[in-house]
């Protein structure tokens, strides 16, 4: 094979893993946003709705069951988050003893609440 038959395989290898790459960040991205709205009660019931293509009165008497678990479940995400907070806390608390001052405010940037910092980008949704 010449060199310039080498280079063209090679171009197109490459770009088909840059947009591979691309497409899958994409694709992570749409799910974690849609496991986010499942904690909202209006993302829970808009989904259940959805999935279930309910009539009218069918939806009538279901609403208030779904209402009732939307709220139990986001109320069940909230306390998990604070019990993961406290631990967090706890364990730096453990912790501050053995490790320098470096150390810790690496220990509390990889506990943020939120996660890591965010960065505004122009393709992703934002979050609520």
């Amino acid at each position: 094979m010449d060199k310039k038959s080498i280079f063209k395989t090679f171009v197109i290898l490459f770009i088909g893993v840059a947009i591979g790459i691309l497409a899958g960040g994409r694709f992570t991205m749409y799910k974690i946003h849609r496991a986010n709205e499942m904690r909202t009660e209006r993302g829970f019931i808009h989904e259940v709705s959805r999935l279930l293509n309910l009539n009218e009165t069918q939806m009538d008497t279901v609403m208030p069951i779904l209402q009732d678990f939307a709220v139990q479940n986001r109320l069940r995400h909230d306390s998990i988050r604070i019990q993961e907070r406290r631990a967090h806390v706890e364990l730096r608390k453990n912790l501050s003893s053995f490790l320098s001052e470096k150390e810790l405010k690496q220990l509390r940037r990889l506990f943020r609440p939120r996660g890591p910092q965010k960065h505004n980008r122009k393709n992703h949704p934002s979050r609520k």
